[in-house]
């Protein structure tokens, strides 16, 4: 049994259905963030807030995570 209320076997199907789980998935909920981090740091290299490449670097780096 899982830590969360969603992963129990005998009470998981109050939780919500399995598409539902998927999205607050640890992988996908990081994925999320990522891609938020990603938009961040574009918007502050447009605003010239941080430089261009960092903000670049950090795009490249999210195909490694």
């Amino acid at each position: 049994m899982g830590a969360r209320l969603g992963d129990s076997e005998l009470h998981g199907h109050l939780w919500g259905t399995e598409e539902g789980r998927a999205i607050f998935d640890e992988r996908a909920r990081l994925g999320a963030w990522i891609r938020i981090l990603v938009e961040l740091a574009g918007a502050q290299a447009d605003l010239g807030i941080v430089p261009r490449a960092a903000a670049d670097a950090i795009e490249i780096g999210r195909a490694h995570v």
